[in-house]
């Protein structure tokens, strides 16, 4: 069974320059440090509680969290 991609975007608005830092489970995703996160493939391991902390020089500016859960096929034809 092959999977689609997906993307995971966040939406801030702030003075001065942004900087994001996406989170899986909690834990910092490395190549995560951008509005959006993508998984040209998703897999069975992506599946987990995704959050993303938007900071600008004077502080963070919120936190988002998103639950990605990978579908199965289900179609019995």
């Amino acid at each position: 069974m092959s999977s689609s991609g997906a993307t995971l975007t966040a939406s801030a608005v702030g003075s001065g320059e942004l900087s994001y830092q996406w989170f899986k489970d909690g834990a910092p995703i490395p190549s995560g440090t951008s509005a959006t996160l993508m998984f040209p493939t998703v897999q069975l391991t992506d599946a987990g509680l995704y959050s993303v902390v938007v900071s600008s020089p004077w502080g963070s500016a919120g936190l988002s969290r998103s639950n990605a859960a990978r579908n199965r096929d289900t179609n019995t034809n």
